[in-house]
């Protein structure tokens, strides 16, 4: 199933909207985050961008970065019919094992031929500015033509393959440049490359189905199948993903995308890049000097669709499910009892993080909050601990058992010197790689353990009582029956 496919279901689910005439100078950027913060709202094509031929196109609002939508999450990861998120969120979990368990059986399928082969263009009759990559955000430093895509690299030493989601801005009609968090698998076979004195191949698929977009956004365990992210996918979608060798890298480049960019990052060819509006809601990172790719070769389907997932100050539905289903899904490796729901907040994504949990002994909300502190990979800052009566979605539930069970002395643990990356706004600009740390605080926001048979009740409905009140009132009161 590729893109074409799932736009298809998509429109299907009345859930697309065509729009004609939006500028690639933050039109396009401007819809797309409008329509993500609108809750439910449709996937958004976009068509006929001036100075551009009609066909090439955008897709914004996919799924990363998608308003909420529980239905269309469901069906790009191949669930049946899911409307809840937190029931959304257990069975994602509940896959993933799955998921690992049986990548090894779906590597990617070498063939000869695919969609993406319908033109070539080689040499200098490359050309990335005739696809019409978005100025997204209204400072940011130049045009993104990467922000849903899927980058491919390959470790030198294990010949392992790697396909990572990172921002890649156009320089020139024949150079991208690209950002990297150094925690991030495809940083690490750039600079592997690097220190040989060697150019690093690599190519960046800029459309495909979604859930590129969800599984290359993450940390997939390497080890778990050759490809990983490749077989990754396979399990997901239950097929085994068509690829081709690239001719210029030798990579595996998937058959089915819309775009792909293919060349060489060698050492010491680098500029500036920045600044780009990032997850935290900032121009985080200001400008710096990053790697570039000389693109060698373009390969593209007709009339061809870039997905552009810009973040920014929004929500991240599809990110936000796909990580907590994550977190809940390491923690029970990890052999930790009682956790019940560990959710990120929809704008603050990891640098706010709830758990709620079923209190099993001393100390258990401490544990729980330390350990999942160090599992927020990107930038990390708040970690609240609260009890199973809190509902971990509603952040009002939450400030207000952080407000009374919360002793700012007692409850409140720091870390000091966690990992960061130079996109959290609090570290300044131009800070040495060695030095990106930053600190986050646990906020134990649960009853005491050893005070919780004698902690003062709480006065609200019980869930017997609002039962019975709706069923009895609901109708006259506009509540729906389950509500």
């Amino acid at each position: 199933m590729d893109l074409r496919d799932w736009i298809g279901q998509i429109k299907n689910l009345g859930k697309l909207k065509v729009i004609e005439g939006a500028h690639w100078d933050l039109e396009i950027g401007g819809i797309t985050e409008i329509m993500v913060k609108r809750k439910g709202s449709p996937t958004v094509l976009f068509d006929r961008i001036p100075g551009y031929l009609p066909g090439y196109r955008v897709l914004g609002n996919v799924i990363a970065l998608a308003s909420e939508d529980p239905v269309r999450l469901s069906l790009t990861l191949n669930l049946p019919r899911i409307e809840s998120t937190s029931e959304l969120i257990y069975v994602v979990k509940q896959e993933m094992q799955k998921w690992e368990a049986t990548a090894k059986d779906y590597p990617p399928e070498l063939v000869a031929d695919g969609p993406v082969l319908e033109e070539i263009h080689s040499g200098e009759d490359v050309d990335v500015l005739k696809f019409p990559a978005p100025r997204w955000h209204e400072k940011d430093g130049g045009r993104y033509i990467g922000t849903g895509c899927g980058v491919i690299t390959k470790d030198p030493d294990t010949g392992e393959v790697n396909v990572g989601t990172y921002r890649v801005m156009v320089h020139d009609r024949r150079t991208v440049g690209l950002y990297m968090a150094p925690i991030r698998h495809g940083y690490s076979d750039i600079r592997k490359y690097h220190a040989r004195g060697e150019a690093a191949p690599v190519a960046i698929t800029l459309g495909h189905h979604p859930v590129f977009v969800l599984v290359a956004g993450q940390q997939i365990p390497r080890g778990i199948a050759s490809a990983h992210e490749y077989a990754y996918i396979g399990a997901i979608q239950g097929r085994r993903l068509p690829v081709i060798k690239g001719e210029v890298t030798g990579l595996p480049i998937p058959a089915e995308s819309e775009i792909v960019l293919e060349g060489w990052c060698r050492p010491g060819d680098e500029k500036v890049e920045g600044p780009f509006g990032e997850f935290t809601g900032y121009y985080g990172g200001g400008t710096e000097p990053a790697p570039c790719m000389v693109v060698e070769r373009v390969y593209c389907r007709k009339d061809p669709i870039i997905i552009g997932c810009p973040p920014g100050k929004m929500c991240g539905f599809g990110t936000l499910v796909f990580r907590s289903a994550q977190w809940l899904h390491q923690l029970e490796f990890l052999g930790i009892p009682g956790v019940k729901m560990v959710v990120a907040h929809p704008l603050a994504r990891s640098q706010l993080v709830v758990a709620c949990i079923e209190q099993r002994f001393a100390g258990h909300a401490r544990e729980v909050g330390h350990i999942v502190a160090h599992l927020t990979k990107e930038v990390g800052r708040f970690v609240i601990v609260v009890d199973e009566d809190i509902d971990p979605f509603d952040f009002e539930d939450v400030t207000w058992a952080m407000a009374t069970r919360c002793d700012p002395f007692e409850d409140i643990d720091t870390v000091r010197k966690a990992f960061s990356q130079r996109l959290d706004p609090l570290i300044p600009q131009g800070t040495p790689y060695e030095r990106l740390y930053n600190n986050r605080a646990i906020i134990d926001a649960c009853i005491p353990f050893e005070r919780r048979k004698t902690f003062a009740p709480v006065a609200s409905l019980s869930r017997e009582l609002r039962g019975q009140i709706i069923a009895k009132w609901g109708d006259k009161l506009g509540i729906p029956l389950g509500s």
